[in-house]
């Protein structure tokens, strides 16, 4: 009589299969009991907030207290829940299966669009590093989590040259993408039968816009540091366009 060697085998397969199966299974009915009780405990909150609405802010906020008081023990099984989740979220992210499957598409991923020069070359250097972090971490795979974090932590030592090169790659790319002039019409491009409020909005959108290209235009050739300062300032100084165009955005939507 013939025996079948296979079937130890493909029974173990099998088993490997439903196991992960289920220990997935019970991970996301384990996320959904977390959210789910999250949920309740907001809505309670809710509840509690809207039956003292016309008591006060000081009575609201002694009502929540009490009833905090009253669930704490909830609350720290909640934390628990979350604590265990994230650990178990780690773990899995980490795990050999896992990396591998990141490694597979990073290595078959390409580079999409056409990018200039120096943003080809940060990207690929990203990516580079990206790689070469995953297949540390697909080593470190057996490891407990706090010798991961430590290993990678030594690992990000050891390529800060990498990151330092990384960094100034960022920084060509960024004045590289600044130096493309964006041309912007002095009158915006308004569509017939459009109401008094639609075109307000879009009129001020436009002026916002155009300053903001001219912006770039100035700091085409300075550092990435400058031009976001010089941004931020511009936003600084704008703030109550800003507001305004808010407003007209509102009032736009109303017609």
């Amino acid at each position: 009589m013939k025996t079948n060697k296979a079937r130890p085998i493909c029974l173990g397969i099998v088993v490997l299969f439903v196991g992960q199966a289920l220990a997935a299974e019970s991970f996301d009915s384990r996320q959904q009991a977390f959210h789910d009780e999250r949920r309740a405990l907001y809505q309670e909150r809710v509840a509690i907030l809207d039956a003292y609405i016309h008591e006060g802010a000081e009575a609201q906020r002694a009502a929540v207290a009490e009833w905090r008081d009253e669930n704490r023990e909830r609350f720290e099984e909640l934390r628990q829940m979350a604590d265990a989740l994230s650990r178990e979220s780690e773990e899995r992210a980490f795990s050999r299966e896992a990396i591998a499957e990141r490694i597979a598409l990073l290595e078959e991923s390409g580079i999409s669009g056409d990018p200039q020069p120096a943003q080809r070359e940060f990207i690929e250097k990203r990516r580079a590093l990206y790689l070469e972090r995953l297949k540390r971490e697909k080593d470190m795979a057996e490891l407990s989590l706090a010798e991961r974090r430590e290993a990678l932590n030594e690992w990000r030592a050891e390529a800060d040259e990498e990151y330092a090169e990384l960094r100034m790659l960022a920084e060509a790319a960024g004045a590289e993408s600044r130096a493309r002039s964006v041309s912007v019409s002095a009158e915006p491009d308004l569509p017939e039968g459009i109401s008094a409020e639609v075109r307000a909005f879009l009129e001020k959108r436009h002026e916002l816009y155009r300053q903001r290209a001219e912006l770039t235009d100035r700091y085409a050739d300075a550092s990435t540091e400058d031009f976001e300062t010089a941004l931020d300032q511009w936003r600084e100084d704008r703030h109550e366009d800003f507001a305004e165009l808010r407003s007209l955005a509102e009032a736009a939507a109303g017609n």
